[in-house]
């Protein structure tokens, strides 16, 4: 899996490989808040249903976009 970072508030977007690259660029943004790599995945799968394997939810000013690849 992948996962697309869209920063609303920066317009910031970029890519990472790993659930745990995920969740460390998470906690550097938002320290007081965290989120471990178990939970993130937990995340895509109740807030959004897996169309064409694709996943999406929100946090604060983040859109994380899961994908697969290949």
């Amino acid at each position: 899996m992948k996962y697309a970072i869209i920063n609303r508030k920066t317009n910031e977007c970029l890519s990472i490989n790993s659930l745990r690259k995920l969740e460390t660029y998470i906690s550097e943004i938002y320290p007081e808040d965290k989120l471990s790599h178990s939970t993130i995945s937990k995340r895509f799968k109740e807030t959004f249903p897996n169309i064409s394997n694709v996943s999406i939810f929100n946090y604060y000013d983040l859109v994380i976009i899961q994908y697969e690849v290949g």
